[in-house]
């Protein structure tokens, strides 16, 4: 890729992470994007460069087995990109032999917030089953507010058992389990809405292990940590 094209794909990569402010969190629109790239005013035929580079930038990803990029950069007013998906897959596979798994804009936007960091957002669910979260407090460090109903909610929900390991463990009247953001509020640059099935309960090894990479690990990831650590022990004790 070219440098502008690494630029641009680490831009996106941010995008992901949820690490850009944008007009909404994990999507970017051309003109936006325009401006982080180029010192020339946004105009007519701006958008047709930008489209140029992040197909670029998608095929080399599908090359690479990860999902394309481009689909992160979209109409403001829709927050889809600014063709039909069927037209975009037809234009990779044409033009660089490139197949897309995906059936509409939504799946590969998905995809992206997957792959580079950030989780699907959830269907609407009842109001006393979510909370806004992430308020930005007028200190000199900014910290995230926790909602402690919701969480107890999700205990409860759980029986106070880590969805992990099965782990159960009451001292004194208190139970010994955490409750774990499956979207981290630190990759959150606004406020949200974050819902019950959103959150899990993890005992204190697998809450650590959760947060051994930058993005936590899902339950099912930590899961295979586990058996593989398992497996790492007997093989060392025979």
């Amino acid at each position: 890729m070219s440098k502008k094209e690494e630029e641009v794909r680490s831009i996106l990569i941010d995008v992901a992470q949820g690490m850009r402010p944008t007009h909404k969190l994990g999507l970017i629109s051309y003109k936006e994007l325009w401006i982080l790239i180029s010192d020339e005013a946004w105009g007519r035929g701006k958008g047709n460069e930008i489209v140029e580079c992040i197909t670029r930038i998608s095929a080399h990803e599908l090359e690479k087995g990860r999902p394309p990029l481009n689909e992160l950069v979209v109409v403001k007013a829709t927050n889809e990109p600014g063709d039909k998906w069927g037209n975009i897959k037809t234009g990779l596979k044409e033009r660089f032999s490139m197949d897309a798994p995906y059936q509409t804009h939504r799946e590969a936007q998905e995809d992206c917030w997957r792959y580079w960091g950030r989780q699907g957002e959830p269907a609407d669910t009842d109001r006393e089953e979510q909370v806004e979260e992430g308020f930005r407090q007028d200190r000199t460090v900014i910290f995230r507010k926790r909602n402690a109903a919701l969480i107890e909610r999700r205990k409860r929900k759980d029986n106070y058992t880590c969805q992990v390991c099965s782990f159960f463990l009451l001292v004194n009247g208190t139970f010994i389990i955490d409750c774990h953001h499956v979207n981290p509020l630190g990759f959150v640059a606004e406020v949200t809405v974050t819902h019950l099935d959103e959150l899990v309960c993890l005992c204190p090894t697998c809450h650590r292990i959760a947060h051994t990479q930058r993005y936590p690990l899902n339950v099912k990831e930590i899961q295979e940590e586990r058996r593989n650590m398992a497996n790492k022990t007997m093989q060392a004790t025979r």
